[in-house]
């Protein structure tokens, strides 16, 4: 199976999925219109499948993962990703949250950043 998903247009899916299941229901009606029993037992549970699949879709089953963040940790030498002409600084603490770091800058400055907002460059103390 592939490593890396293929971000699909969920909508679209929906759309062939509810015309497939509208054209069965066609066939439906002709099957049972005509007394054949077997194949409608067989056009019905194709729709079941089809709408099992619909609301599976609906409902966000299939959403795709959302990418991790990496993990910062103290020591780690990192670059403010907004900010690419900073100086590079060493993460000194992480907050009791997780989500902030205290980063001491090359110029000796020391600050908390969101962690979303830090670039990992190298895992070496700094």
């Amino acid at each position: 199976m592939d490593k890396h998903p293929k971000p699909i247009d969920a909508n679209k899916i929906l759309n062939d999925l509810n015309e497939h299941i509208g054209s069965l229901n066609n066939d439906l009606e002709y099957a049972t219109k005509e007394g054949e029993e077997s194949w409608a037992s067989e056009i019905s549970n194709k729709i079941e499948l089809l709408s099992l699949f619909v609301d599976g879709i609906a409902s966000g089953r299939y959403k795709i993962d959302p990418i991790p963040l990496p993990t910062i940790k103290p020591g780690y030498v990192v670059k403010h990703k907004r900010f690419k002409s900073c100086s590079y600084g060493t993460v000194k603490s992480i907050s009791e949250s997780g989500k902030r770091a205290l980063v001491k800058w090359d110029n000796y400055n020391m600050a908390y950043y969101e962690l979303n907002s830090l670039e990992v460059i190298s895992h070496d103390q700094g």
